[in-house]
């Protein structure tokens, strides 16, 4: 019995951890949309499309190993939580890194030249500035 508790505890933290660091690759992700938007990069844009499939693959492996985890040891109260909890952020993540996709594909439909205004490209990098503290601070 207790080796089984301690495989699942394992289990339970290897899945804690990978979906944690679901938050470094939305960083990258939104770090890449970013700079591509302030110097209308689409070469980098295209790059960081291309990466949602990243997050997008490991949003589905976490789904499995929650309910391959749910239904090999059927774990209650804290546990169970924790693992529902799981579920959660990994959906979140995986639609912060949508969200970043999105903010790329817009690159190329701007025009070639880098934002000029002073005001625009402040304000752009004071929400990224923002969005990059909250998701740093959800790791």
């Amino acid at each position: 019995m207790e080796q089984t508790r301690r495989r699942f505890h394992e289990a339970r933290t290897e899945l804690e951890q990978n979906t944690l660091d679901g938050f470094e690759f939305v960083i990258e992700q939104l770090d890449g949309a970013l700079e591509s938007v302030g110097s209308r990069d689409a070469e980098l844009a295209a790059t960081v499309v291309a990466g949602d499939d990243r997050i997008n693959r490991r949003y589905r492996e976490i789904h499995e190993d929650a309910l391959s985890l749910l239904a090999r040891q059927c774990p209650v109260a804290g546990d169970l939580r924790l693992v529902a909890a799981l579920l959660d952020i990994a959906r979140c993540i995986e639609r912060m890194g949508d969200q970043c996709a999105n903010i790329a594909k817009l690159v190329p439909l701007s025009s070639s030249e880098a934002t000029t205004d002073p005001d625009i490209r402040e304000t752009i990098e004071r929400m990224g500035e923002l969005v990059r503290s909250q998701v740093s601070q959800a790791e």
